[in-house]
């Protein structure tokens, strides 16, 4: 049996390249893919045109033996996927994770979102222009994605840092609107950006969220 994909989706200013790293801390049947959100210099792209190019990068895995991580923006881009997916008749993932993901419409405006997030470790106001940019340009399409309230009949696990000051647990309680069965809370020690201040608290988390298929597959033969 084939072991896990996780595809991961960046938070605004991000890159594919930051998960590199997780390979080496997840279950060896974990295979660790950044998909690029990047956009087309001189653009305007919303949630829907990076969801619509994330499908093209992925639309030949098999989404049973498939797992989502989407931070901040990306845990909207991966939810659109879910989407997407679903009205093509395709099956969703076996595991959505999302983290330090507001639910749409949950943020504040874009100009009091990333006053918040200024004051986040790492700040984007210490970042290189061209990151700075990019940070504010995901802001605005994260403020602005607005899918229908359409429960979506996916399972969601959402983690949340204990000191995330722009994604508290009250945005994140907003996702029940938007799936159904109702998500699955966790907490990790951290602002808005754990996954790269807290690594090791939240990879403990993320690796039982993980279905690692490999794993189970050799458990259930040995027995």
């Amino acid at each position: 049996m084939a072991g896990t994909t996780l595809f991961c989706f960046h938070h605004a200013g991000g890159t594919e390249w930051q998960f590199r790293s997780w390979s080496s801390r997840l279950h060896p049947s974990v295979t660790v893919v950044g998909v690029p959100l990047e956009c087309r210099a001189g653009t305007v792209e919303t949630i829907e045109h990076l969801a619509s190019r994330a499908l093209v990068n992925i639309q030949d895995a098999d989404m049973e033996t498939s797992a989502f991580y989407g931070h901040s923006m990306g845990g909207l881009v991966a939810y659109e996927v879910c989407r997407m997916l679903l009205r093509q008749g395709k099956p969703s993932p076996a595991a959505v994770i999302l983290g330090g993901s507001a639910a749409p419409g949950a943020l504040p405006d874009s100009a009091e979102a990333l006053r918040i997030l200024d004051t986040t470790e790492p700040s984007p106001a210490l970042m290189p222009e061209y990151v700075v940019e990019r940070t504010a340009a995901g802001v605005k399409r994260a403020c602005e994605y607005a899918p229908p309230m359409s429960p979506l009949p996916i399972q969601l696990d959402l983690i949340t840092g204990s000191r995330d000051r722009l994604v508290n647990i009250r945005r994140m309680r907003r996702w029940e609107e938007y799936c159904a069965p109702l998500p699955r809370y966790h907490e990790v020690v951290g602002g808005h950006l754990f996954h790269r201040t807290a690594v090791d608290e939240f990879m403990v988390v993320l690796r039982q969220l993980i279905p690692c298929n490999a794993h189970l597959a050799g458990t259930a033969a040995a027995s």
